[in-house]
């Protein structure tokens, strides 16, 4: 049993304020990033964790998370609630005098944690597949038609390195589409000249869009923010939209209320795997890389205990207040063999990166995702190290 450091001070509460106000300046906060236009989203939950009191240095964490994307609750939600990361953060050497301020900041989807990442307000993030590469385009990529100059929004953007994935999907039926069970729609080629909403920026708007442009159906499916991610809220009785793209478990819930079900079987519209992974700023991996280390030795111990705890699934179903069965349905593995959509995985499988990268690239707003450098931007040496040391 990990024990928690005898001065550990844990104060939770819920911010109005964003990460941006939390942490960094106005002149960073309203920096304009290179992404596609993000959805909108209800502010974070922020929970803050000081300990050691008499410091030289006061290093603060920011760590973006999407606790009901349950497939990432072993780099996140877990961590957090064990006290994972207090217990591996380094306190030697240099860090013999440093007080760590820990803030966990919980959102529903990646848009805005790719924004905190490249704008300098948020230090780790947890995103899938989409999102993740998203994160990987170089601060130079500015669009066009942006007005700030050029040298300026430069200097007020970071960097990404991708260290460690966190869960893989590799049949791709993480993300599906979902539409009223009275629906006619039966066929992507139902689609056209349809209209379907879809949280931007996610790993759904990626398989969406990978999706139609394999089918030549792009231009004729009309793709509309989901301004609120609330799945409570999502009603077949609309005449704004006629069916929803969705990451797990959000329409594994849909279905389970009996009002939605599944456009088509995964297999006919996946083709390509799906996976979660974390991202940390270069700034952080350079400076620190201790600590980088120290957050994957708290995953590897996360999804350890994930493994090895008999009652890992009903805790985590009270902790993000969701049915069990849909927390094992998205993340279980029995044994030796998985048995929900997602299964625990570190190792970052760089083939799958390139292939996301060669069917996005050619899609019209996603060309910067070519230019991405896979031998600087992806680091598993970070990964190695954590799992030597176990």
């Amino acid at each position: 049993r990990i024990k928690r450091p005898e001065n550990l001070i844990h104060t939770t509460h819920r911010s109005t304020r964003t990460p941006e106000e939390s942490r960094r300046s106005k002149s960073n906060a309203n920096t304009k990033l290179p992404l596609p236009k993000p959805a909108y989203f209800s502010p974070p939950k922020v929970h803050y964790r000081y300990f050691s009191k008499e410091a030289d240095e006061t290093i603060t964490l920011t760590i973006g998370t999407q606790h009901k994307t349950i497939q990432t609750v072993t780099a996140g939600l877990i961590i957090e609630r064990l006290g994972l990361l207090e217990h591996f953060l380094p306190r030697e050497g240099q860090y013999r005098n440093t007080q760590y301020c820990l803030k966990w900041c919980n959102f529903t989807s990646g848009a805005p944690i790719v924004s905190g990442l490249q704008s300098q307000q948020i230090d780790i993030g947890i995103l899938g597949d989409y999102p993740l590469l998203l994160s990987g385009i170089m601060p130079d990529e500015i669009p066009q038609n942006s007005q700030k100059p050029k040298a300026q929004k430069i200097a007020t953007l970071a960097q990404t390195r991708l260290v460690s994935f966190v869960a893989s999907n590799p049949d791709g039926s993480g993300n599906t589409i979902i539409v009223p069970h009275r629906s006619p729609l039966n066929s992507l080629d139902d689609l056209r000249d349809r209209s379907i909403a879809v949280p931007f920026s996610s790993s759904a708007h990626g398989m969406m869009i990978r999706t139609l442009a394999r089918e030549n159906l792009l231009d004729k499916v009309s793709l509309t923010s989901i301004n609120r991610l609330n799945i409570n809220q999502l009603t077949p009785r609309t005449a704004e939209v006629d069916g929803y793209a969705y990451f797990a478990p959000l329409h594994e819930i849909a279905n389970a209320n009996g009002r939605f079900r599944r456009l088509i079987e995964y297999s006919d519209i996946a083709e390509l795997p799906t996976f979660h992974g974390i991202v940390v700023q270069d700034t952080l991996a350079d400076r620190h890389p201790d600590i980088v280390v120290a957050y994957l030795k708290a995953l590897l111990a996360a999804q350890h205990w994930y493994r090895s705890t008999p009652n890992a699934v009903t805790l985590v179903s009270e902790w993000v207040r969701l049915d069990p069965e849909i927390v094992a349905k998205t993340l279980n593995f029995s044994g030796s063999n998985p048995t929900g959509l997602f299964f625990p995985e570190t190792t970052i499988r760089s083939d799958w990166i390139v292939e996301h990268i060669r069917q996005l690239k050619s899609i019209r707003g996603n060309q910067s995702l070519g230019e991405i450098n896979m031998d600087t931007w992806i680091q598993p040496e970070f990964l190695e190290t954590a799992t030597h040391a176990f």
